[in-house]
């Protein structure tokens, strides 16, 4: 039972950074993100590719995942009692690094295409 709490806790934290904590802050820095709970697929049609790439692919996902893992990861070592994670600042920024490329390819396949229209 504390390995489901574990992973739902986890991607509670993941999902919530994704669809509403990241969408605030850009909407706080300018970039017009919507929160996103359903219909995610349309939701931020509106960006241009290059706001949508950053806002919605590097800050909201590529940090939502690293939050995911980073909090499964600690959860596990905390709660389960499991010792094998590396707990190293190096790994950590490594992973940081992973997510936030992963981030940027999301980002630019998921990126809308604005058809010209005359």
């Amino acid at each position: 039972m504390k390995g489901l709490l574990v992973y739902l806790g986890a991607i509670a934290c993941g999902l919530v950074w994704i669809e509403a904590i990241a969408p605030l802050i850009a909407n706080a820095f300018g970039v017009p993100c919507k929160v996103a709970f359903w219909r995610i697929d349309r939701q931020n049609q509106h960006l241009g590719r290059w706001q949508y790439l950053w806002s919605i692919g590097v800050f909201g996902w590529g940090i939502g995942m690293f939050l995911y893992t980073t909090l499964l990861d600690l959860l596990q070592w905390k709660i389960l009692g499991d010792n094998a994670m590396d707990r190293s600042i190096g790994f950590t920024l490594a992973h940081l690094g992973i997510w936030l490329f992963a981030g940027m390819f999301f980002g630019y396949m998921s990126a809308p295409r604005h058809s010209e229209e005359a």
